[in-house]
């Protein structure tokens, strides 16, 4: 019986989708941080000269609690919390969240 795929162009193919995966791995892992810097001092921008011309926030009237920083810190508390505890949650399951195979 001879087979239909040799082992070198099985193996060819199998390097050439693992090297096509890493890149675009690498290319995301370096893309998505650069747009979100950009994003973000785009808003920092924004928020700046919004401030200085003194026009204020447009979105804040419709934001009640956004007066109070207490409170935007507790929210930033409660969701660091709620990310310590998912992940301690995923470790002691022993399952990835997003992958849904094991961690070990």
């Amino acid at each position: 019986m001879e087979p239909l795929i040799s082992v070198s162009d099985y193996f060819d193919l199998f390097v050439e989708v693992m090297v096509g995966i890493g890149l675009a791995f690498n290319l995301m892992l370096f893309a998505v941080p650069m747009v979100l810097l950009y994003f973000l001092g785009v808003l920092a921008a924004y928020l700046l000269v919004s401030r200085r011309d003194e026009r204020g926030i447009p979105w804040k009237k419709g934001v009640a609690w956004a007066e109070d920083p207490r409170k935007w810190l507790r929210l930033f508390v409660w969701s660091i919390a709620v990310g310590i505890v998912s992940f301690a949650g995923d470790l002691l399951v022993g399952f990835s969240a997003s992958r849904n195979r094991p961690v070990w």
